[in-house]
């Protein structure tokens, strides 16, 4: 489905994505879905309907600059009504929204690393080695990681 006004006959950008379940080695294409890529953090009201174009495949094309930017990707995959899918989508150029909300992830990250860093470290590993469940300390040899090189 094409969005905005069309200025000729190319499109100016697209954008597609497939949504596959697997049945044991086989990937079956899912259809029927409701998706569309909605402006990040702002709600349903500033989406794109995406159409079904194949069996599984969902695309949709724009034809005007002020549509390109960074969407977040919705679909009814969870939730009947619709729902972000934790996927996410640049559509032609990058607009300041998208580089908002990647500067806000990546301070997040950086908050979340700080964190790990000051958790405490693992420096010795419990390590089973007998064929018999262990049922007192006896059972357990104790390895110091920081003696032991294990990668040489």
């Amino acid at each position: 489905m094409a969005i905005g006004s069309r200025t000729g006959t190319k499109s100016l950008y697209s954008y597609g994505i497939a949504y596959y379940i697997t049945q044991g080695q086989t990937r079956v294409p899912r259809t029927g879905l409701t998706v569309k890529l909605v402006r990040a953090q702002a709600g349903l009201s500033a989406s794109l309907p995406m159409q079904e174009t194949a069996p599984g495949y969902y695309e949709v094309t724009v034809f005007t600059e002020s549509l390109c930017g960074f969407y977040e990707i919705w679909d009814n995959t969870a939730v009947p009504q619709g729902s972000h899918s934790g996927k996410h989508a640049i559509l032609g150029r990058l607009d300041m929204n998208g580089l908002q909300y990647a500067s806000n992830f990546l301070l997040q990250l950086a908050e979340l690393q700080n964190q790990i860093n000051e958790m405490p470290q693992i420096h010795g590993a419990d390590i089973y080695v007998q064929d018999t469940e262990p049922d007192t300390l006896n059972d357990y040899v104790w390895i110091d990681t920081n003696v032991v090189n294990f990668i040489s």
